[in-house]
């Protein structure tokens, strides 16, 4: 009996040291460390430049061929500081860069996300111009689209 009373204040003791907090009484000044707020863009150009005039516009893309293959056909609407995703039936998405990290006169690299009911999504992290007429969207591990100008024929 003795020693089952030795080792429960034993494991008492080791488990309190475990504890995140001691206990407090209204009498004991609770401190309580400051918060840390992350950066939002560690490594971004201040302030976030404008999307170059070569990729503004209005972008579509067609549904794939492989109706097993992900995606619909939709549009993006690019202005100077948002992407837009139109989706037929669907309300809009409309993105905003959080951080550029990079732009030349074809190119924008940085995370452009959205809010919607689920919270932040991450919509494009770059936007490149292939050649005059195609547009690569990228979305980190998501992949790429392509998109033709609105009312060409691709």
């Amino acid at each position: 009996m003795r020693v089952r009373a030795t080792r429960s204040a034993l494991l008492a003791v080791a488990l309190a040291g475990c504890a995140p907090q001691m206990a407090a009484t209204s009498d004991t000044p609770v401190h309580h460390p400051d918060q840390q707020v992350m950066p939002v863009d560690p490594v971004g150009i201040r302030p976030i430049p404008a999307i170059p005039i070569a990729l503004r516009g209005c972008w579509q893309t067609d549904a794939p061929l492989d109706p097993e293959e992900p995606g619909a056909a939709h549009r993006l609407i690019v202005t100077a500081t948002s992407i837009e995703q139109q989706y037929p039936g669907k309300p809009p998405i409309l993105a905003t860069a959080e951080f550029v990290e990079r732009v030349t006169a074809r190119l924008i690299e940085g995370r452009f996300t959205a809010v919607d009911s689920s919270g932040p999504m991450t919509v494009a992290t770059s936007l490149s111009l292939l050649d005059s007429s195609t547009l690569r969207r990228q979305e980190g591990d998501a992949g790429s689209e392509h998109y033709y100008r609105c009312g060409a024929e691709g």
